[in-house]
């Protein structure tokens, strides 16, 4: 995302279901809501894929 210029700017809690990822472009700042949940689940998805990558490159 980076090379792309993209950024998260902010991230704001709504409530306990839902955030705001407020996200920097090229063009202009834009606003995403998300459910914690999906969030919660997508990070964690993202955390064991590279310790996987990390085992494997390890040779365990």
């Amino acid at each position: 995302m980076a090379k792309d210029k993209i950024r998260i700017v902010k991230w704001v809690k709504v409530d306990e279901y839902f955030s705001d990822l407020i996200i920097a472009t090229a063009g202009e700042d834009q606003v995403f809501t998300y459910a914690n949940m999906v969030l919660k689940t997508q990070v964690e998805k993202l955390l064991i894929s590279h310790q996987n990558k990390d085992q494997e490159l390890n040779g365990m």
